[in-house]
């Protein structure tokens, strides 16, 4: 009776289906364009007893000048907050954009939040400008929870990036840091604040100066997500130096460019008397160089491939950044390709940061060849052209880029790609259109645009649409046939038909499970019966990514993403069964459901690298049929008596 039930809310699904195409419109739908993902820089800074008035200084210092790291056109629209923490963590730098802060008021907005970093020592003359309510003691937990309050209210494609610039261990309330509240705070952060962290999927850096020791700067590390899905090595995410602000800020930098994964700004070194290299593409149709010299004891001096050198007529102050005394900004059009020389001569031994930033783009140009009957076309070609037109450097730029090719108001698309010797591709081969007026539509697959590192800069240029005219020289006729008088539909019948049947939908829908049952994954070494190792499957969702973590003599799972290396996999298809399969040759693995007869299966197990076991147990009530023969009878279609 069951069986046949269900027989019949199908019927009902496809009578429904079939009613809606007849009776309603349709619509096409482009292909989703997948949005530019953004960063959302905190610095959490260290304000405790401990730091001296030049430290706060250095601070600021480094503080203010972070920014510029993400000073290429699309990154300035990032996201860029201040915190400042000691017993306590607050918020003293509003949430604005990179673009914002650079501008005149966001500036002094900047500078004036930026004074609250102070020491609290009774010598430091700006003492009363320190932030309130904070505290003298080091509890580094309070700021990972301050900045997670601040990134929780972004959307999906702000990347959160936590800098943590701190110059002690922890102690929350100066009982020193082996101390057993400290111990207490420590595994709070570790129970609590690293799976939120994780969750968020929070990019962490640390930073230590003074006299901090590495140690009380690594425990920290396990508190980041893993690395992203476009950094092909693990990001270095601790630094240790002696309090030097500009190798702390190179130190920055090199953190920046791991976690935009090349798209910031590139940084020159300068030293005084040391002359740096830096390449300039001959796809670059704009350089930007900007030169914070710090103080005017220092000079600079910038050569082309060919010699020549930057005046002031290649210095532009088009933003309140370039207006300040003590930095220069260059912008040249159409550089000379090559290798560019900086050199600084100073009094000092200071070390100077320059910022480059190159722009180009290139476009695809379209041509298709109609039949000879002008009722469609032959085929199409697509090549890759650089907007600027001397260049040569195209096919170094990339390793793979991926279209979709679509022709509109047909269901007619392709997907193509192209490679570094490969920069014209044919599609659309023998394709019938009829008569009427065609867009080749173009859009890039960001999953499969594959730049190399040292080009990350260049954009696709999104051209005017191919068109199509179409006119065939023998036109066809069809015969018209006469009108048949139909009975006007009633929308009213079909507003009580609607409901009933997508409540049946729903329920129907219901009985297959899309989603994962909760259940119970056991791992531990795989000579062990006995895996005491646990972790929870919830259900509710159709993935459930771990992360694989192993060493020499210990092995792990735990809450992962996208951009684990190693990783475990328990996925639905919204069919039933349990199936095992090894995804990239012991590097990720998959637990898969799909449409088999392993119904009823107490559990599944997994050997990873010949040494270890996974185990997983669902909870067998809240998925698939009770039992095999239930399931071979649905599988078998029965006519209604």
């Amino acid at each position: 009776m069951i069986v046949k039930l269900k027989n019949i809310f199908s019927l009902f699904i496809i009578f429904s289906v079939l009613f809606t195409f007849l009776f309603f419109p349709k619509y096409e739908v482009n292909a989703e364009e997948s949005e530019e993902e953004l960063i959302h820089l905190v610095v959490l800074a260290d304000i405790s007893g401990s730091l001296k008035t030049e430290d706060t200084e250095a601070l600021q210092f480094l503080t203010k000048r972070i920014p510029r790291f993400l000073d290429t056109v699309s990154l300035e629209q990032s996201k860029f907050s201040v915190v400042a923490f000691a017993s306590e963590a607050i918020k003293i730098c509003d949430t604005k954009t990179i673009k914002e802060y650079k501008g005149n008021t966001g500036s002094n907005e900047l500078s004036d939040c930026l004074e609250k970093i102070q020491s609290s020592r009774s010598d430091n003359p700006n003492r009363d400008k320190r932030a309130k309510g904070v505290g003298i003691d080091t509890n580094q937990v309070k700021a990972f929870e301050t900045a997670l309050e601040i990134v929780s209210l972004d959307d999906e494609k702000y990347i959160p990036v936590f800098l943590l610039l701190t110059d002690g261990a922890l102690d929350p309330i100066d009982t020193g840091s082996q101390s057993e509240e400290a111990s207490s705070e420590y595994t709070r952060g570790n129970e609590e604040i690293k799976p939120l962290l994780k969750k968020e999927k929070v990019q962490l850096f640390i930073f230590g100066f003074g006299n901090v020791t590495l140690s009380d700067l690594t425990q920290w590390e396990t508190f980041s997500a893993p690395r992203r899905a476009c950094q092909t090595d693990a990001p270095e995410r601790t630094y240790l130096n002696e309090g030097n602000p500009d190798v702390l800020l190179l130190n920055i930098n090199t953190a920046m460019e791991q976690v935009t994964c090349g798209e910031g700004a590139q940084v020159v070194t300068l030293r005084p008397g040391q002359p740096s290299e830096y390449y300039v593409s001959d796809l670059t149709e704009l350089l930007f160089i900007k030169i914070d010299i710090g103080s005017e004891d220092v000079s600079i001096i910038v050569k082309d491939p060919e010699g020549g050198i930057l005046t002031s007529a290649n210095e532009i102050n088009n933003s309140d950044e370039c207006k300040d005394i003590y930095v220069i900004c260059y912008k040249v059009e159409n550089p000379s390709s090559g290798d560019w020389i900086l050199e600084s001569e100073s009094s000092s031994s200071r070390v100077i940061l320059a910022t480059l930033n190159q722009e180009g783009s290139f476009f695809i140009r379209t041509d298709c060849t109609e039949t000879v009957e002008d009722d469609g076309i032959e085929n199409c070609t697509f090549t890759l052209f650089p907007t600027r037109e001397d260049s040569s450097d195209l096919n170094k730029a990339f390793s793979s880029l991926t279209f979709n090719f679509r022709i509109s108001g047909q269901n007619i698309e392709e997907i193509g790609s192209f490679y570094e010797e490969t920069l014209s591709i044919q599609l659309f081969r023998n394709i019938y259109l009829g008569a009427g007026v065609y867009e080749v539509l173009i859009n890039p697959i960001s999953s499969e645009f594959n730049l190399n590192d040292d080009f990350r800069w260049l954009k696709f240029n999104e051209t005017i649409p191919y068109t199509i005219n179409l006119d065939p020289e023998v036109p066809i006729i069809v015969e018209p046939e006469e009108p048949k008088e139909r009975e006007p539909f009633q929308f009213s019948l079909w507003m009580v038909i609607l409901p009933a049947v997508l409540l049946l939908a729903y329920y129907l829908l219901s009985q297959r499970k899309r989603n994962l049952p909760e259940g119970t994954i056991s791992y531990g070494l795989k000579n062990r019966d006995n895996l005491t190792n646990k972790y929870e499957i919830y259900g509710g969702n159709k993935n459930e990514i771990m992360s694989i973590n192993t060493s020499d003599d210990s092995f792990s799972v735990e809450n992962g993403n996208n951009e684990s290396v190693n990783q475990l996999i328990l996925h639905s298809d919204e069919r039933y069964g349990l199936k095992v399969w090894d995804q990239r040759s012991a590097k990720a693995f998959k637990f898969e459901f799909e449409d088999n007869q392993e119904l009823g299966v107490e559990g599944i197990e997994i050997i990873i690298y010949d040494k270890y076991k996974v185990v997983f147990e669902p909870d067998q009530d809240d998925y698939g049929f009770e039992d095999d023969e239930e399931f071979e009878e649905f599988e078998e279609f029965e006519e209604f008596e």
